[in-house]
């Protein structure tokens, strides 16, 4: 039932085991801990506030690029009419 494992099927490092409460001066370079922390009420609200915050700052800063190109545009428009229409009285002088 339970066969032993081929020479092909064994790992070749065998994992180690590091204790709960072992030494963690062995700390491989690079890896750092993580405290993840539940929120309150009162900072959960503080966290939506500074997100939404956030959000209205970025869409204010979009808006006024796009409408600073609005009128740049239209100066652009009217220029190229104007120098169309230019264009066409002086060809027509006799």
């Amino acid at each position: 039932m339970n066969q032993p494992p081929s020479a092909g099927d064994r790992p070749r490092v065998e994992p180690e085991i590091i204790p709960p409460h072992g030494d963690h001066a062995r700390q491989v370079h690079g890896t750092a801990r993580i405290h993840v922390v539940t929120l309150g009420p009162v900072g959960a609200t503080i966290l939506a506030l500074a997100i939404g915050i956030l959000a209205v700052m970025v869409l204010v800063i979009l808006l006024g690029a796009f409408l600073i190109w609005i009128p740049i545009v239209g100066l652009v428009a009217a220029a190229a009419i104007l120098f169309g229409l230019l264009r066409e009285r002086i060809g027509r002088a006799p």
